[in-house]
Order: structure tokens, then C-alpha cells, then sequence
């Protein structure tokens, strides 16, 4: 049978998808003080390590609620589904305000054009992520 994307945490290694969902939301917090102070000099260099600050604590709400096992819907598999959007959700608003942020310095603005494309990669994936949650018979 097919099921949620998460479940493939379960047994003897699903330490591993914690230990990397916890990974990712530290490195996003540390990468957004970086660029908090040596992003683009922009008005949206904030708002976008604001929303990286967001993603990162999703990332580590996946690993603190980890996936129910396979069954009807639980209280910590909707807290497991909340930190996943909120990780998805703001990590593809950092990099949206990070392309806008770019635009307006000289030094970044190299970036905006494959910055883009990797956005629109991002999003795609975002979006056939939650058609395959939302409609699990789907061949994606």
C-alpha cells in the first residue's frame, strides 16, 4: 500500500531522518544570521532570514514530532504535518525574498536569474509533494 512520504522513518534508521530534518532546520537558523548580516543590501534581506529562521524551526518540529506509524490520523502526525508546511512554507518564501532582495545589489544580482529557475524547481516539488499526500493513487 502507499502512504504518506514520512513513513519511510520508521525502523532501525529513522534516526537518520531526524538527525538530517534537525540538521537542516540548525543550518537554516545559522545561515539566516548569516545573511542577516552579509546578505544583499536590501529592505528584504530581513524578512527573508526571518522566513528561513521559520523554516528552520519546522525542520526541527519534523524531527521533534515524528510520523505516526501508519494508521488513522493522531494529534502528532497533524503536529508532524504542521512543521512540514511551515518548513516548506517558509523556506520557499526565504529564497523568493532572497531573489527580490538580490535584485537590489550589484554583488548578488548574478544570482537572481539561476536563483529563479532553482525557486520554480522548488516550488514544483512543493506542489507534486502535496498532490501525492493529498491524493496518495496519483503515479508521481
Amino acid at each position: 500500500t502507499r502512504g504518506a512520504l514520512s513513513q519511510y522513518a520508521y525502523g532501525n534508521w529513522s534516526w537518520v531522518q531526524n538527525l538530517g530534518f534537525a540538521g537542516l532546520g540548525v543550518g537554516s537558523v545559522c545561515l539566516a544570521g548569516a545573511l542577516a548580516l552579509a546578505g544583499p543590501a536590501s529592505r528584504w534581506t530581513f524578512p527573508a532570514a526571518l522566513a528561513l529562521v521559520l523554516g528552520g524551526i519546522g525542520c526541527v518540529g519534523l524531527a521533534a514530532f515524528p510520523m505516526d506509524v501508519p494508521s488513522a490520523r493522531t494529534p502528532l502526525g497533524d503536529l508532524h504535518q504542521t512543521a512540514g508546511t511551515l518548513a516548506v512554507a517558509g523556506h520557499l518564501t526565504a529564497m523568493l525574498l532572497l531573489l527580490i532582495a538580490a535584485r537590489d545589489d550589484d554583488r548578488w544580482r548574478q544570482f537572481v536569474a539561476p536563483g529563479a529557475a532553482l525557486w520554480f524547481i522548488a516550488l514544483a516539488n512543493a506542489i507534486a509533494t502535496q498532490a501525492e499526500l493529498t491524493f496518495p493513487d496519483l503515479p508521481i
